[in-house]
């Protein structure tokens, strides 16, 4: 499956999950009506049906009729009465608003005020909740989890494939290889395996019936394993800190109460007689072994956190390039060019005696003018500032063409015409009126 069809996979499931809430939540307020996770997964199936039929044939109409009249004899079968009729509202419904979105390109920026409208439209319907039955009320907010899931992952999918972010492989065999194993392996087992598995537990009741009782297992073994794993963990630091206690206690003892008795049994590991004297109970020890723990828990916790920031995958982006600084002799004729007296005073008066001057010169205008309308960041490369411009203009008119321009003036040789400088004059006033 290509990354376009990936997104536009996450798209039909984002919007068929907001308007199924929308659906069981207007429904039940008004007719009464209880719709379940078969209408949710019977929608799903007569979309990517009409989508398939789209595709292959490109006709609105047969993919909107076919798959519409495909669902009424499973309608007839798993609902009964007037739920017949108003659950096929709503599979009609949601063909023809995929429908619209499949005809759109992938746009994050839409995507992200979709989202945002989302979470109004989760909000309003929250606060109906209130009004509404409890089990309806426990099963619109499990489809609130699932929507927010498959949100997050469609936002940095689309913000990936619009931005066309992340670093190609290496033209080799090996290379590709594993490239595809790699995009393989994330696909299954982290984007589309937690969209899936959110999908199934959250939106089925069997499902997440089970899943509940097995979390409670895993929870109860993860206890017993972190319990031992503590309790190890105590033993080694425990000598430790009652050195440490005991040497602090012969400090205070010396330097500010010299009067007090001093005891200096292990806190771990045998009784304290003076704590039984003073009537120490045995939940103040349970109290005390217990913040011991957590305070350990949290050390390891954060120490681990620690290691795996530090480790390559971890890294961000710009920690993942090395810099190369081009190397010049400098006794050629371009190094001793570059650092002549008029060289230098050109550039401190801008003085545009070449082609190639005036363009970068233009650009750096660009760049100060995206700059005051926090669209430049230092960080961006041309084509990065390109692709974020345009989401913030209307008009993107000579916007490619300048910035191939640039590319190539900048990193080559290359004497550029008069043509190509006034076709970057144009994408500057183009945009300067913009912004």
């Amino acid at each position: 499956m290509s990354s376009l069809r990936q997104i536009k996979t996450l798209v039909t499931l984002d919007i068929t999950l907001i308007t199924f809430v929308v659906w069981v939540a207007m429904t039940n307020f008004l007719f009464k009506n209880v719709a379940d996770y078969k209408l949710f997964f019977l929608s799903l199936v007569v979309v990517f049906l009409m989508q398939c039929i789209y595709l292959k044939k490109n006709n609105k109409y047969l993919a909107i009729i076919l798959p519409t009249i495909g669902s009424i004899p499973f309608m007839w079968i798993l609902f009964d009465g007037l739920a017949i009729l108003i659950n096929l509202i709503f599979v009609v419904a949601a063909v023809f608003v995929n429908l619209a979105m499949e005809e759109l390109p992938v746009d994050y920026q839409e995507y992200k005020s979709k989202a945002k409208q989302g979470a109004i439209i989760l909000a309003l319907i929250a606060i109906i909740s209130f009004w509404l039955e409890k089990s309806i009320a426990d099963y619109l907010y499990r489809f609130f989890i699932n929507y927010m899931i498959v949100t997050v992952i469609l936002l940095k999918e689309s913000r990936n494939y619009y931005y066309k972010v992340g670093i190609e492989s290496k033209n080799t065999e090996k290379a590709k290889k594993i490239s595809i194993i790699k995009n393989l392996f994330t696909n299954i087992f982290f984007k589309y395996g937690i969209v899936v598995i959110s999908t199934i537990m959250l939106t089925t009741d069997c499902v997440f019936n089970k899943s509940l009782s097995s979390i409670n297992v895993l929870n109860k073994g993860l206890d017993i394993v972190i319990g031992k794993f503590l309790d190890l963990v105590i033993k080694i630091v425990g000598p430790i800190i009652v050195i440490i206690i005991d040497i602090l206690r012969k400090l205070l003892r010396k330097n500010f109460l010299p009067g007090l008795d001093g005891y200096s049994k292990s806190l771990f590991f045998s009784k304290n007689k003076n704590l039984e004297n003073s009537g120490a109970t045995a939940a103040d020890n349970i109290i005390w072994f217990t913040t011991v723990k957590i305070i350990i828990l949290l050390i390891f916790v954060l120490f681990i956190i620690d290691v795996i920031k530090k480790m390559r995958f971890m890294k961000s982006k710009s920690e993942q390039y090395t810099e190369e600084k081009e190397k010049m002799d400098k006794n050629s004729k371009e190094y001793k060019h570059k650092n002549s007296i008029s060289t230098i005073l050109k550039k401190v008066f801008r003085m545009n005696n070449t082609m190639k001057d005036k363009i970068l010169n233009i650009y750096r205008d660009f760049e100060k003018i995206t700059e005051k309308a926090k669209i430049y960041k230092s960080y961006m490369t041309a084509t990065q500032l390109k692709n974020t411009t345009k989401a913030n203009i209307e008009n993107d008119d000579y916007l490619d063409e300048m910035t191939d321009i640039y590319n190539e003036v900048k990193f080559s040789n290359y004497e550029p015409s008069e043509n190509q400088l006034d076709l970057v004059r144009k994408s500057l006033d183009n945009v300067k009126k913009q912004l």
